[in-house]
């Protein structure tokens, strides 16, 4: 062996501890003179010692393994040769080959790391395995380039896998850390042997399930000669290397499979020793008889006898008896479960591939053959058959599959009985329908607040339509709105509605074509809803439909951009607790303020009582929730036409009237097509709009109208009037505190807090004095609310009824 193969394989911890040497925090003592605090530096990377210290003959230059031996030892380097090779066991003739590989540097240093790691050497310890030389460690506070480079290998026992020549070609990683479920690494494209390719003139291999126990066996068992030991990487790690190695044994004579004692051990032993006797008929294959639950580690921890293993490997099960040659291949039974997706360049499925007692089920894309033959090795272990005969098995599946694809399909409307079905198109045909659709919602738990809740169900149920519509639904926290939206949500079908409490940036873009197409979407906080969601929110609004633009990467390997399709439209409603909510999102929407006054307050309050006391009927809610769902499904869509569209005129004074004046006709469209069972057709089978249809509409829009004009948002509006009425009796300059309020109001201090300092914003009220001794308000500007909402209102009564006369 030449000076750098020696240097490559030999440490300098391993030289150190054979002087007695103990490393400290990367220091020694040094040998080479007096030496109370260790000046001498240990440098792993370079395989090599430095001495800093002035009184030291060596110092001023690295000394390598073979220097230290030569100066330790006061010999002739010729000498130190010798000496290093001795420690490596070897003949210094025996190997010429320059080493020129950079696994065997790696490992070198991952060799001088184990000493420095107290739970890699206690691992070693508690396995027995104190003793073996051939093993790195590559804990957390180790060589940084190696970390970088190996980092799954993090915290690893390393073993050096070989190939023929004795080079090492890859690592396998055994964890010493007890918290990871996974035990065992390898790096990336796993090569090699372990300990090392058989000498050709070996009469016996033994094969076993795992390196420590190979390393084990190496160690400890008194093995005769020509007895070689390889590891198999796992009760399925028998490899094309181990098969290929085999061959080249023209001497071999017996194979000894010594596995886990357990049941997937036994399983394998004998899968294997089949494999063997099939591929090798001249050689006598024996399964070692291991204990139950033991391993071979485990024997030696448990025993620590060599004679034990002697008396192990001259047991042995037999080989099966060969039986007449069968050329009945084994027939795989294929089950379809769930749907075939054809999808042009793809054929999907989830597929059941079942022999005998043994099945797996797995999701398949048959036209993927890479992919295909990755789940056929999966398939192959567990169904204990060849992945070609699995893989053909599937191939010949596929024009099956193709002829029963299975497209996907739109949720149905849920069929009704006869009697169901005529009770609901009864209660469509009264002439009151709006007034009893109010009442029903009444009873499903929204007490008050009639205009709103009838303006919501309007909205809701607007779904079908080709310009459906939207509702944001204001108030504080604690208001209500929330319990307002699930309300009118469960009226509606399931199968026609979705409902969200949280929705991320970029899920709607990612929905089926078809998924979103005429449903009612519910918000319960919309708030929560990033830019991105928002954005493809306001575009199922107005354009009824996203497209975008992505990557995907297609059979060959390469990346194309292609076009994705989501198509609505949706209606929608959603809860803000933001009075000004983004304005793009507020103007294509009618707003609702919750009604947070007082009375209303008592209203739910009583509601509340009586269901604590038990005089709510909540099977009559039950009951009433599935009626109105059943009247929504035995409605149809079909075209409304407004000869009165261009006799109501909205004020003037409204922000962004143009879209609140398509909203409003389509309103009244929408109250139109709930009495399609009442209303008369034209001649192309359109619904005709009557006048009442327009009073239905402007009864129920005042409120959101007047939103529309004032500046204020609802629960601010409702909060200023309440002061307005509480403080106007005491004179137009009289000054409150905060107090004052809180008693009058009743509402919490941080919404208190918030609704003075956007009116003092607004200049609706003034604020005087300081923070430190209290602040004290005035009503500045008394807006005439009232008289303008009774203006609005008679104003457009004043239209409908030119239009009925």
């Amino acid at each position: 062996m030449d000076i750098q193969n020696i240097k490559s394989q030999l440490t300098i911890t391993e030289v150190l501890a054979y002087y007695n040497l103990q490393i400290k925090k990367k220091h020694v003592n040094c040998p080479f003179h007096e030496d109370k605090t260790p000046s001498m530096q240990v440098f792993l990377d370079s395989n090599s010692v430095y001495c800093y210290s002035g009184n030291c003959s060596k110092s001023g230059k690295p000394i390598d393994v073979i220097d230290f031996i030569m100066h330790k030892e006061q010999i002739t380097k010729h000498e130190a040769i010798k000496k290093a090779a001795s420690f490596l066991h070897q003949d210094t003739k025996e190997n010429t080959i320059q080493n020129t590989n950079p696994l065997n540097k790696t490992f070198s240093i991952l060799k001088n790391q184990l000493t420095r790691s107290r739970n890699a050497t206690a691992y070693l310890q508690t396995r027995g395995l104190s003793k073996l030389k051939a093993v790195g460690s590559n804990h957390r506070s180790g060589n940084d380039k190696i970390q970088y480079k190996y980092p799954h290998l993090k915290n690893c026992l390393v073993f050096p896998l070989k190939d023929s020549k004795n080079q090492i070609v890859s690592f396998y990683g055994r964890s010493f850390k007890n918290d990871i479920r996974n035990t065992h690494f390898y790096t990336s494209n796993r090569q090699g042997l372990y300990p090392e390719y058989p000498n050709l003139e070996t009469h016996h291999l033994i094969l076993t399930e795992s390196i420590i126990d190979a390393a084990t066996l190496v160690l400890h068992a008194k093995l005769p000669k020509h007895t070689h030991v390889l590891a198999c990487y796992g009760t399925n790690g028998f490899t094309k290397s181990h098969t290929e190695a085999i061959k080249q044994l023209k001497q071999l004579q017996i194979i000894s499979i010594f596995f886990d004692g357990d049941t997937a051990g036994h399983k394998a032993s004998v899968k294997l020793q089949s494999q063997l006797q099939q591929a090798f008929t001249t050689l006598t294959i024996q399964i070692i008889d291991t204990p139950k639950d033991e391993d071979i580690n485990s024997l030696w921890i448990n025993n620590e006898s060599q004679e034990l293993f002697t008396h192990y490997l001259q047991t042995k099960i037999p080989a099966a008896e060969k039986q007449p040659a069968d050329n009945t291949k084994p027939t795989i039974t294929l089950t379809i479960k769930g749907s075939v997706k054809h999808l042009g360049d793809s054929l999907k499925v989830t597929l059941q591939s079942q022999i005998e007692q043994k099945s797996i089920i797995q999701k398949l894309d048959v036209y993927d053959f890479t992919a295909l033959q990755k789940h056929a090795k999966d398939a192959s272990k567990r169904l204990e058959l060849s992945e070609d005969l699995i893989l053909k098995a599937w191939q010949d599946y596929v024009p099956t599959l193709e002829q029963t694809q299975t497209k996907p399909t739109t949720p149905q409307k849920k069929p009704l009985e006869k009697a169901t079905q005529e009770q609901c198109i009864s209660f469509l045909k009264d002439p009151n329908l709006l007034q009893r659709i109010n009442i029903a919602i009444e009873k499903v738990g929204v007490v008050g607040e009639e205009n709103t809740r009838l303006l919501l169900f309007i909205i809701a149920t607007s779904y079908q339509s080709k310009q459906p519509l939207h509702g944001l639904i204001q108030g504080s926290s604690g208001s209500g709105k929330t319990k307002l939206l699930q309300s009118i949500y469960n009226l509606i079908p399931k199968e026609d509605s979705k409902s969200f409490t949280r929705v991320t940036e970029s899920s709607f873009y990612n929905y089926n074509e078809e998924s979103l197409r005429h449903k009612l979407l519910c918000f319960e906080d919309i708030d929560g809803l990033k830019e991105e969601a928002l954005l493809a929110l306001r575009e199922l609004q107005s354009n009824g439909k996203l497209i975008s633009s992505t990557s995907q990467k297609q059979e060959s390997g390469k990346i194309q951009s292609v076009e994705r399709l989501v198509k609505g439209p949706i209606a929608s409603l959603s809860c803000t607790t933001k009075g000004d909510y983004y304005e793009d999102n507020i103007s294509r929407c009618f707003v609702v303020a919750v009604d947070e006054t007082a009375a209303q307050t008592r209203k739910i309050i009583n509601y509340q009582n009586q269901l604590a006391s038990g005089n709510i009927n909540l099977k009559e809610a039950t009951k009433t929730k599935y009626f109105i769902a059943n009247c929504l499904r035995q409605l149809q869509p079909c075209q409304v036409v407004n000869p009165y569209a261009t006799a109501i005129q909205l004020p003037q004074n409204i922000h962004k009237l143009r879209r609140l004046h398509s909203m409003y006709q389509v309103l009244v469209a929408q109250i139109t097509y709930l009495h399609q069972y009442q209303r008369k057709k034209d001649t192309q089978g359109r619904l005709i709009t009557t006048p009442q249809d327009l009073q239905y509409a402007c009864d129920i829009l005042l409120d959101s109208i007047l939103l529309k004009i004032d500046e204020l948002d609802g629960s601010l509006r409702q909060f200023y009037e309440a002061l307005k009425t509480h403080f106007k009796p005491k004179g137009e300059t009289y000054t409150f505190n905060r107090f004052e309020i809180m008693q009058k109001t009743k509402i919490s201090k941080t919404q208190l807090h918030r609704n003075l300092n956007k009116l003092v914003e607004l200049e609706y009220i003034q604020q005087y004095g300081y923070a430190n001794r209290g602040y004290t308000y005035k009503i500045v500007h008394w807006d005439q609310y009232d008289v303008l909402k009774d203006k609005i209102q008679k104003d457009l009564q004043a239209q409908i009824n030119t239009i009925k006369s």
